[in-house]
C-alpha cells in the first residue's frame, strides 16, 4: 500500500493543479423519479405563458392551486413548468387563483383575493410583470371571474360582476393592459366560458339576454353588440370548445354543435357533472366528475373520436372515486388535466396529469405513492409494480403508466419471463396468463384453474409452482411447466416453494411427499425425469440465489450457503428483515430494513457480515426506508420500496444507483483508481472543508459524508488506489 506524509501530499498537490477540471462528476444515487406535486395536491387552473413573448425563452405551463413541489421552495399556490423544470413567481401568493391567462408577456391571475406573500391585497385580479406581483392599472372587477380569453391586444374577462375598473360592465368586459372597456349592454347573468370563433369573442353561461336582445346561453360579440346563435342550445352552458372547426357546447350535460344555422346533438350519451371541453389533434375531450346517464361513474374524463367514447385507460381518479377535474389545457401538443386527482390510468399523478394521446403520465415524473413492490428489467424496458398493482414503464428518467389488464381480468401477480412482462390474472375461479407487448396485454393459452406463481425461465420453457389442483393433474404447490397452451406437472411427489436455475440445472426448495414429518424443507434437483433429493429436512425456508458460483438462500433474517452436501447458516441474524437480493457489481446486495445495523435498508455481504451499501434510504424525518425490490439493468441498480429520501435527495419509493457508487475513489470515472484520481483527491484533501467554494460539487472525495475530506477519507482512498482496478458492474 502506498505510504504518504501530510507534507508530501501538499507537495504533490502543486503538481496536480488543474486535475479537478478533468473530473467527470459521478452521481451514485440517480434520483430522477420525483413527482412534481406532492400526494393530495389539488390544482385549480392552468394556462400557457411566454415570459418574453418573441424572445429566446420558451412557452411555459402555469398552474395554480394548493400544492407543494419537491425541491422547490416558495411555491405558494402558483408555479410554471417549462417541460423539464419548475419555477416560481417570487414569494408566491397567499391563496390560490381560480383563473389564469397571459397577455403582453405578463401572467394575469384572478380569484377571490389576490395577495402576494408578505404583501397587501391586489383585489380580485393581479399581474406578474417578470419581477413582482402588481395590481392591474385602473383596478379590477367587483365580483368573481370565471373565464379569461385573449384575442388580439385585448384580454376578455367573464364572470359575475357589475363593474370593471371604473366602467359599469354586466358580467363581461375587456382590458388592453392600460384601461377597461365594457362590451355593449353586457350579459344579464353569469358568464362561465369564453372562446374565439371566426375572429369574434364568444361567451357562454347562464344568461338569456343583452339589454333588449335575446341571446340564450351562447352569444358572440360583433364589435357593436351581442348576437345570438339561433334560439340557443336549450339550457345553460357551462363549457365550450372549437372542435374540427365547429363550436361545441355542454348544454345540460348534452354535447351540441353549431352547424351555422342550428344546434345539432353530437352524441346521444349525456353526462352529469361535465365541466370542461377541449379539442386536441382531432379528438374531443370531456371532463369534470363525470357520470354517464344510466351508467356507473366513468372516472372523470372521456375522449370522443367522432363515433364512440373511450375511457382513456380508466381515466382520472381521486383515491377510489372519480377525480374532480378543475381545468383542461394544451401544452406541447399534449392534453393536461388538473384538479383533485391522485391517479391517471392507474399511475399516481397528484394534482395534474398529462395525456399523450395514448397514455397517461405525471408531470415531472413521479410514480406510486403506494410503495414499489416489484421491479422487472425485460428485453424491452424496465417495469415496476406497486402494492396496488399499478404498472409503470421506465422511460428517459421517468415512469410512464402502463394500462392494467382490462376487464374481465383482475391481476394476481407479475413476472419477467422469456424477455417480457407477464401477469397471472383471474376471472372468478379460472386464471389466465397475459403477456404485455405493443402496449397491450394479450392472453396466452387457455384459462386454467386457480393460480400459479414464481414464474421462471428454464431451457426455453416457463416453469412455475401451482397453488391448487385442476384437470386432475396438478396438486397444490406442484412445480409445473407451460406447454404454450396450458400447464403440466414437472414430475410428481414434490411441492416446490422456491426455484433456481444454476449451471443450466433446475433446483428447488420444497417438500417431498414421503417426508411430511421432517421439520425443515427439502432441497432437490430436476434431472429431466424426476426430482432428485439433495437434502431432506435440513433446508431453509428461503429464496434461492447464486453468487460467486455457489448456491445461497436468503430468508427474512439469515443467509445460508450450500456446500454441495448440506446447508449452513453463514450470517448473523438481522434485527429487521431482508425482502430482496441481487448481484450488483460483483457484490451480493440485499434490501429490506435494519439489515446488519439499525437504519440500514440496503446492505452488501462482505463474506462475514452485512455492511451498509450506497446512500441511506429514509422515510419521514427519522425512520429507515423499507426496500422491497432490487433489480439490475444496464449496469444500474433499481431500488423500489417505501421511502421518500435517498441520501440528501427526495425520492419517492424508487431510486437508481449507478455503478460509479461501487468505486467512489474513481473520481474521474475511468474505471481505474490511478494517479489522476490521486491528484483530484489531494487537491480536495488540501481544501478539506466541503463548504469551501473551491471544492468540487457534491464533495466527491468525502467518502464518509462527514463534511470533511480528511484522514479517514485518505485511508479509504489508498486502499482503492492500491487495488487500482474498479470492480466490474454486472
Amino acid at each position: 500500500m502506498p505510504q504518504f506524509s501530510k507534507l508530501s501530499l501538499f507537495a504533490s498537490a502543486a503538481c496536480c493543479l488543474g486535475a479537478l477540471a478533468h473530473a467527470d462528476p459521478c452521481d451514485p444515487a440517480l434520483v430522477h423519479d420525483l413527482p412534481s406535486l406532492a400526494p393530495f395536491s389539488s390544482v385549480n387552473a392552468m394556462t400557457s405563458w411566454d415570459p418574453d413573448r418573441t424572445g429566446p425563452l420558451g412557452e411555459r405551463l402555469v398552474i395554480a392551486g394548493d400544492f407543494t413541489i419537491a425541491n422547490t421552495p416558495n411555491v405558494n399556490h402558483v408555479a410554471a413548468w417549462d417541460g423539464t423544470h419548475w419555477s416560481t413567481f417570487g414569494p408566491g401568493l397567499q391563496s390560490a387563483p381560480t383563473v389564469l391567462a397571459s397577455i403582453f408577456g405578463k401572467l394575469i391571475v384572478a380569484g377571490p383575493d389576490i395577495s402576494p406573500v408578505g404583501g397587501t391585497s391586489l383585489g380580485k385580479m393581479g399581474q406578474w410583470n417578470g419581477t413582482n406581483w402588481q395590481s392591474l392599472p385602473w383596478g379590477s372587477v367587483n365580483g368573481s371571474v370565471s373565464a379569461m380569453k385573449v384575442m388580439g391586444d385585448w384580454l376578455y374577462i367573464g364572470g359575475a360582476f357589475s363593474s370593471a375598473g371604473s366602467q359599469p360592465s354586466a358580467n363581461i368586459a375587456r382590458w388592453n393592459g392600460v384601461s377597461w372597456q365594457k362590451l355593449g349592454n353586457g350579459l344579464n347573468n353569469n358568464v362561465t366560458a369564453l372562446d374565439v370563433v371566426n375572429g369574434e369573442i364568444v361567451a357562454c353561461g347562464d344568461f338569456i339576454s343583452s339589454g333588449a336582445n335575446s341571446v340564450r346561453y351562447v352569444a358572440r360579440w360583433d364589435g357593436q353588440a351581442w348576437r345570438p346563435f339561433g334560439n340557443g342550445p336549450g339550457s345553460p352552458v357551462s363549457s365550450m370548445t372549437i372542435h374540427n372547426g365547429q363550436l361545441v357546447v355542454n348544454s345540460g350535460g348534452l354535447l351540441k354543435g353549431w352547424n351555422g344555422t342550428q344546434w345539432d346533438l353530437l352524441s346521444v350519451e349525456g353526462f352529469w357533472n361535465l365541466r370542461f371541453l377541449r379539442s386536441v389533434n382531432g379528438k374531443l375531450y370531456a371532463a369534470g366528475q363525470l357520470e354517464v346517464y344510466q351508467e356507473d361513474p366513468i372516472r372523470s374524463i372521456r375522449c370522443w373520436d367522432g363515433a364512440t367514447w373511450s375511457t382513456m385507460q380508466g381515466g382520472l381518479m381521486q383515491g377510489g372515486s372519480a377525480a374532480w377535474v378543475s381545468s383542461l389545457g394544451v401544452f406541447g401538443g399534449n392534453l393536461y388535466a388538473t384538479g383533485v386527482i391522485t391517479h391517471a390510468g392507474g399511475a399516481p399523478t397528484p394534482g395534474i396529469a398529462r395525456w399523450t394521446g395514448s397514455t397517461w403520465s405525471s408531470v415531472g415524473s413521479g410514480w406510486s405513492k403506494y410503495g414499489v413492490s416489484r421491479i422487472f428489467p425485460t428485453a424491452a424496458a424496465v417495469y415496476a409494480i406497486d402494492f396496488a398493482d399499478h404498472v409503470a414503464r421506465w422511460h428517459e428518467k421517468q415512469w410512464l403508466s402502463v394500462p392494467s389488464p382490462s376487464a374481465p381480468y383482475a391481476t394476481q401477480s407479475f413476472w419477467n419471463v422469456q424477455g417480457a412482462l407477464h401477469a397471472i390474472s383471474y376471472v372468478g375461479g379460472p386464471s389466465t396468463m397475459l403477456r404485455f407487448e405493443n402496449d397491450q396485454w394479450t392472453p396466452v393459452g387457455m384459462p386454467f384453474s386457480e393460480s400459479v406463481s414464481d414464474l421462471t425461465d428454464f431451457q426455453g420453457q416457463i416453469i412455475a409452482r401451482s397453488f391448487a389442483s385442476f384437470d386432475n393433474y396438478i396438486t397444490r404447490y406442484t412445480p409445473v411447466r407451460w406447454t404454450g397452451n396450458t400447464w403440466l406437472p414437472i414430475g410428481s411427489g414434490f411441492s416446490s416453494e422456491s426455484f433456481l436455475v444454476f449451471r443450466d440445472r433446475l433446483y428447488a426448495i420444497g417438500k417431498f411427499a414421503e417426508s411430511p414429518s421432517t421439520p425443515g424443507r427439502d432441497f432437490a434437483r430436476w434431472d429431466g425425469t424426476a426430482w432428485i433429493p439433495l437434502d431432506i429436512g435440513g433446508s431453509p425456508n428461503a429464496r434461492l440465489l447464486h453468487y460467486r458460483d455457489q448456491i445461497f438462500a436468503l430468508s427474512d433474517q439469515f443467509l445460508f450457503a450450500w456446500n454441495g452436501a448440506s446447508w449452513s447458516t453463514i450470517s448473523p441474524p438481522v434485527s429487521g428483515s431482508m425482502r430482496a437480493a441481487t448481484i450488483f457489481g460483483g457484490r451480493l446486495v440485499a434490501g429490506g430494513k435494519n439489515i446488519g445495523a439499525n437504519g440500514v435498508s440496503l446492505a452488501q455481504w462482505t463474506g462475514t457480515q452485512w455492511q451498509a451499501f450506497g446512500p441511506a434510504f429514509r422515510y419521514g424525518p427519522d425512520l429507515p426506508g423499507y426496500i422491497y425490490s432490487l433489480a439490475v439493468a444496464n449496469g444500474t441498480l433499481f431500488v423500489g420500496g417505501d421511502f421518500d429520501r435517498v441520501g440528501s435527495a427526495d425520492a419517492y419509493n424508487f431510486a437508481r444507483i449507478s455503478a460509479c457508487s461501487l468505486c467512489p475513489s474513481d473520481l474521474n470515472n475511468d474505471a481505474l483508481v490511478d494517479d489522476a484520481d490521486f491528484c483530484n483527491f489531494i487537491l480536495s484533501y488540501d481544501l478539506m472543508d466541503c463548504t469551501d467554494p473551491a471544492m468540487p460539487a457534491s464533495c466527491p472525495s468525502d467518502f464518509n459524508a462527514d463534511g470533511l475530506v480528511d484522514d479517514a477519507d485518505f485511508t479509504r482512498f489508498v486502499v482503492d488506489y492500491a487495488a487500482f482496478l474498479c470492480p466490474e458492474a454486472d
